[in-house]
């Protein structure tokens, strides 16, 4: 799990203002300029709980500012054939959220928080049989589906072969 910078996600905070929304991700990094590193956290393991709490709290920031653009965004799809809507105001809104989309990717895949299983609201914890079985389940998915794509390519690339055979001859 690493430490995800400031630099990397603030890119759309001078958008998100034209909208009426604050940018979350420059006020969620304190004036170091790091999630994890905090003055507290200066040395501290970047696999540690408390930077783990950290990130964890920066994706649940991030989230609720794309359920805000998103909900946004969805008050100027449906008010679109009014004749005061702007389709230019809704078009940069929707670049806006796949902007903010694309950098809560980045911040789970570069965070760590992207890896843990997600579950809904309520719901009870799995035991680790249930996560055992589950994660052996979908490798097992995914290796069948490698397979086929192998044994495909391995017709495909014989059946071009006997082409390119017969027609030398």
């Amino acid at each position: 799990m690493l430490p995800i910078s400031q630099s990397s996600y603030s890119s759309s905070g001078s958008h998100a203002s034209m909208f009426g929304f604050t940018d979350v991700t420059s006020s969620s990094f304190g004036s170091h300029g790091s999630l994890a590193l905090d003055s507290t956290l200066a040395g501290a393991d970047p696999n540690s709980p408390q930077i783990f709490k950290q990130n964890t709290q920066i994706v649940i920031d991030h989230l609720a500012r794309v359920q805000g653009f998103a909900r946004h965004l969805m008050g100027g799809i449906e008010t679109a054939y009014r004749p005061e809507s702007n389709p230019d105001q809704t078009a940069a809104e929707m670049n806006l959220l796949k902007e903010t989309l694309q950098s809560l990717v980045n911040i789970l895949r570069e965070s760590g928080v992207g890896a843990m299983p997600l579950l809904s609201p309520g719901s009870p914890l799995p035991t680790e049989q249930q996560l055992v079985a589950d994660t052996t389940t979908a490798i097992q998915v995914l290796f069948e589906q490698y397979k086929r794509l192998q044994e495909n390519s391995t017709v495909a690339a014989n059946l071009l072969g006997v082409h390119d055979q017969t027609a030398r001859r």
